[in-house]
């Protein structure tokens, strides 16, 4: 595996790592939603901000989460693990007395996408505030995934023009070329 499809995987984990931590909220939305009865309908306007204000929480805590040391690294759902090529080949690695460079290797991809993360927090509030009622409608109505099939349909392109050169950066001040 090239560099650049590192650089392309972990662009990539990082732009779908976010989404993530909504597939839970999803369910307490809904509860809410359900929670207020038909007695006490709701305005679109009222639906639309208060969806807004808990999609920009959720992203506050999910950048705070993955941005943190070990954010990936910890988290089995999003850890970047070793290149396929690099996989396959680990145990031969560990038997010739490289393991610590497989294990540096991969720890330098975590760190890149740890320092990368922070910056998805402005794309997904752009994508939130630009949220409409059919928006906010089908996020409620949608299913376990639905915020994160709206982020991913609303950031996917910003997200990739801006992570590629930052997750670049970041992969060459952690090591990730050398140590690849």
């Amino acid at each position: 595996m090239k560099l650049r499809t590192v650089v392309v995987v972990i662009v990539f984990l990082s732009f779908f790592c976010l989404p993530l931590s909504f597939a839970g909220f999803q369910d307490f939305l809904n509860d809410t939603m359900r929670s207020l009865g038909k007695d006490n309908a709701l305005s679109e306007d009222e639906i639309v901000s208060g969806l807004k204000e808990a999609l920009d929480i959720g992203t506050a805590n999910a950048v705070k989460l993955t941005g943190a040391k070990d954010g990936y690294l910890d988290n089995p759902r999003i850890r970047i693990p070793l290149p396929e090529n690099v996989e396959k080949a680990e145990s031969i690695l560990r038997t010739a007395g490289l393991g610590r460079q497989v294990d540096d290797f991969e720890l330098s991809m975590n760190r890149a996408a740890e320092r990368a993360a922070p910056k998805a927090q402005s794309i997904f509030q752009d994508a939130i505030r630009q949220m409409t009622f059919s928006d906010a409608k089908q996020i409620l109505n949608g299913g376990d995934h639905a915020a994160t099939t709206y982020f991913e349909d609303k950031t996917s392109d910003s997200l990739r023009k801006a992570f590629q050169p930052d997750v670049h950066q970041a992969m060459a001040e952690v090591g990730v070329t050398r140590t690849y």
